[in-house]
C-alpha cells in the first residue's frame, strides 16, 4: 500500500469514523454506562441528547457507506467523473477543483 492509498483512505474514512466514535462515546456518557455526568439532568434533556447522538451516528454511518461506494466505483472503473488522470469525482474548494480519487488539482474549473 503506497502513501496515495493511505491518504485516500484517511480522506474518505477519517471524518465518518471519528464522528461515529464521538457519537458512541457520547451515548455511553448519556446512558450512564460510563461516568454518569448527567445524573441530575432532566430526563427530557437526556432524551434530546440521545436523539441527537443517534442521528449523528446514523448520518456518519450513511457518510461512511457513501464513501465506500465511491471508492468501489472508482476502483472498478465504473465512476465516470471529470478527473483527467483517474476519472474520479471532482470537488471544488476555494476555486480549486480537487479529485476525490487521486487528489489531482485544477484551477478555475468547476
Amino acid at each position: 500500500m503506497d502513501m496515495m492509498q493511505v491518504e485516500r483512505m484517511l480522506k474518505l474514512f477519517g471524518w465518518p469514523l471519528a464522528l461515529m466514535l464521538a457519537a458512541l462515546l457520547g451515548m455511553m456518557v448519556v446512558s450512564g454506562a460510563g461516568v454518569d455526568l448527567l445524573a441530575l439532568a432532566a430526563p427530557k434533556l437526556r432524551d434530546m441528547l440521545s436523539l441527537l447522538l443517534l442521528s449523528l451516528l446514523g448520518c456518519s454511518v450513511f457518510w461512511l457507506l457513501l464513501n465506500t461506494w465511491r471508492l468501489y466505483c472508482w476502483e472498478s472503473g465504473t465512476w465516470k467523473g471529470a478527473c483527467l488522470f483517474c476519472g474520479g469525482h471532482m470537488q471544488t474548494v476555494d476555486g480549486l477543483s480537487v479529485c476525490l480519487g487521486c487528489s489531482a488539482r485544477r484551477e478555475g474549473w468547476n
